[in-house]
């Protein structure tokens, strides 16, 4: 099973402040509804996956330039949270 997952933030996904994560990644994440620890630096934020594999980013996203065309990647911890970066 792959522990890293990247995109490039479409324009909706930009403009509405999600990210999507695509079906050859939902076996990485937790199933949806179901709440995860997302790490950004140091800071450490609740999230979760909705029935369309979104997540939103509402409570993180003056933490991370999360702007359109930006690539996130989302790592897979052994504690099974997650870190979220841009790549660069």
């Amino acid at each position: 099973m792959k522990n890293v997952y990247e995109r490039k933030l479409n324009h909706t996904e930009g403009k509405r402040h999600f990210i999507y994560v695509a079906a050859v990644a939902w076996e990485m994440f937790p199933k949806s509804g179901k709440p995860f620890t997302l790490n950004i630096g140091e800071k450490k934020y609740k999230a979760k996956l909705d029935g369309q594999n979104r997540i939103w980013t509402s409570d993180f996203r003056d933490f991370i330039d999360l702007s359109i065309g930006n690539t996130v990647v989302l790592k897979k911890n052994s504690d099974n949270s997650f870190s979220l970066s841009l790549k660069k």
